[in-house]
């Protein structure tokens, strides 16, 4: 009788001692519900039901110091048990990373962005009863990566010098095709087996652990997939945004979404194109979720703490947190911050303009812990990727300045996620070019404020177009067995990758212990002739960074001009070169170099 139930398992002793239930069978909403074995583990509270009379929801409050590890609920019809089910209460993990005041992931980590299906295989994951199968001769089809292939070379990304992984989701996505990407839902409590299973999610979070490394998981509400479970038999009339379109399928007739997030705020918004924003479907393959209905939400906000809970996670990246209504975000965020207080979480918002960005950090009473900076991306990108000339006021590395100097409306910008590109916009080395200026780009990414993201291959100077999003996401040669170049090795590297390479990799590892970048504050001046300097500064250490995007003029650089940070100071040694300057002396620039000097 019974199909589902989820949670699948529940923990003892959360501070919210609200657990509900949902029941899946035939006809489930016509029993009743009786606990055994339960008095001195919780109360049962009482049922709901909705329009669709095979769901039931059974709501518990569980009591204080339990013992007991199971309980029974019983179904009944009448005075006869038709169905029993044992029902597993477990002890929770070790909290400590979530209790102290400092964030799980802070400014001295870096994040590295994997894509699974795209960057390794490592297991012979195959299932019958899901559509897709592996085929790397299709842009948009699967091509087998898999949890394996990455735990095969978390080396691999330590070496490199990233203290974090970001996976894209994870999670069963069952789609006809176009599902390799993770965000088309369709089973919320397991791991998608073409990637793995829940248990070898959870070795790759211990073995990241035993690395002293971070795991961050990309978290989904807004939408799911039109495949998901729910959709064959829809748990209540207004559990979907425009869920009349179910019934027309055939016919095309949804109200998608318009992407345009800003709506939300802006004070002359129609509510036309409000309703499309919040309500409107991410496309006709993901149906948009009603998180206004409270059963609904109750099941989001389970969700996530089961799965904070069950891998242990350092961290969560809520995707098109913009387009799902901001009662529930509110309502979200106090939840998973009342049992991890000290959680990092990220929300995604694909803006380009700073004010928007920083509102959706602000506008509840309880917020995430950062947003995506993506304003920052866009501007670094097109600011790197050329010398500009223009009068002082208009040249791009003087709107780079402009685009930091925003910060005050930010929450805490030192906690921002920073990039240069990800899954969904042009890769960087698409935009500069070369690699001298994406030196000059990834420098400046990891030693200005904000704890940054690294996209996988751009440390192999991937390129691609945000237009095409299979050229943004192509397989990590050597991820393959057949592959005839692997990148993972130096030897497997063009000489040009292994340049830019060694220089991610030198700057990451210093950057793992340098003081300045993990706790300093950010002190620039005002970019002149296209050099652009700044400084980190810590009780324990002082950097400066010296950024000269000419394409073919040295520039002379005063260290008097900065002299409200060099005072007391004499010598500065490149951490790049290892070579030391006397800062009462004249240094040159370059062009389009980057120098970071620890003062002395």
């Amino acid at each position: 009788m019974i199909q589902k139930i989820e949670p699948p398992y529940w923990w003892k002793s959360f501070e919210n001692k609200q657990l509900q239930l949902m029941v899946y069978g035939q006809n489930i909403s016509q029993y009743d519900v009786k606990t055994k074995d339960a008095d001195q583990i919780l109360r049962l509270d009482g049922t709901e039901i909705t329009h669709n009379p095979n769901y039931l929801f059974i709501n518990f409050t569980l009591k204080e110091n339990i013992l007991a590890e199971f309980f029974t609920i019983q179904f009944f019809k009448g005075e006869d048990i038709v169905e029993e089910i044992r029902y597993e209460l477990k002890e929770r993990n070790i909290q400590n990373k979530y209790e102290d005041d400092n964030l799980t992931i802070q400014p001295k980590d870096v994040v590295y962005l994997i894509m699974p299906d795209r960057f390794s295989k490592g297991g012979q994951f195959k299932s019958e009863r899901l559509y897709e199968r592996e085929n790397r001769d299709k842009p948009f089809g699967r091509h087998g990566g898999d949890l394996q292939g990455i735990i095969d070379h978390i080396d691999y990304v330590k070496d490199l010098g990233c203290s974090t992984l970001w996976l894209t989701p994870v999670l069963e996505n069952n789609a006809k095709e176009y599902s390799y990407h993770g965000y088309g839902i369709t089973d919320y409590y397991q791991v998608d087996v073409r990637l793995g299973s829940n248990d070898l999610y959870l070795e790759l979070s211990q073995k990241l652990h035993q690395n002293k490394m971070k795991l961050i998981k990309d978290v989904v509400f807004n939408h799911i997939g039109i495949q998901h479970w729910w959709l064959s038999d829809i748990p209540d009339d207004n559990w979907l945004n425009n869920q009349l379109y179910i019934a027309r399928y055939e016919a095309k007739n949804y109200l998608g979404t318009n992407y345009h997030v800003n709506t939300s705020f802006d004070p002359y918004a129609s509510s036309e194109d409000k309703l499309s924003t919040q309500e409107g479907w991410f496309t006709d393959q993901m149906p948009d979720l009603n998180q206004n209905h409270p059963l609904l939400a109750k099941y989001l906000i389970q969700n996530t703490i089961w799965w904070i809970e069950y891998a242990q996670l350092d961290g969560l990246r809520v995707d098109t947190f913009g387009y799902v209504f901001k009662e529930f975000n509110d309502q979200w965020c106090k939840a998973i911050l009342k049992e991890y207080p000290s959680l990092y979480i990220v929300a995604e918002v694909l803006v380009g303009e700073t004010s928007y960005a920083a509102r959706y950090n602000t506008y509840n009473k309880h917020n995430t812990s950062a947003v995506t900076d993506l304003p920052l991306a866009f501007t670094a990108c097109n600011s790197f990727s050329k010398s500009d000339k223009s009068k002082y006021w208009e040249s791009q590395m003087h709107q780079l300045y402009n685009q930091l100097s925003q910060d005050f409306l930010h929450k805490n910008p030192y906690q921002l996620l920073t990039c240069l590109d990800n899954h969904d916009i042009t890769r960087v080395f698409s935009k500069v070019k070369t690699v001298e200026r994406l030196k000059l780009a990834i420098g400046f990414l990891l030693t200005t404020r904000g704890i940054p993201q690294l996209y996988y291959g751009t440390e192999l100077l991937f390129e691609g177009e945000e237009s095409d999003h299979s050229s943004l996401r192509n397989d990590f040669p050597g991820g393959w067995d057949k592959d005839k170049v692997n990148a993972f090795t130096a030897e497997g590297r063009s000489d040009a990758q292994n340049e830019i390479w060694n220089f991610i990799s030198r700057l990451l590892n210093w950057r793992k212990n340098a003081k300045a970048i993990a706790e300093g504050k950010l002190v620039h001046f005002i970019p002149q002739d296209e050099v652009y300097v700044y400084f980190r500064i810590s009780k324990a250490q002082r950097i400066i960074v010296l950024i000269n995007n000419n394409d073919k003029d040295e520039v002379e650089i005063d260290f008097s001009k900065y002299k409200s940070c060099v005072k007391g100071y004499e010598m500065g040694r490149n951490i790049l070169s290892n070579l030391e300057f006397n800062l009462n002396e004249k240094m040159l620039l370059s062009p389009l170099s980057i120098s970071i000097l620890e003062l002395k």
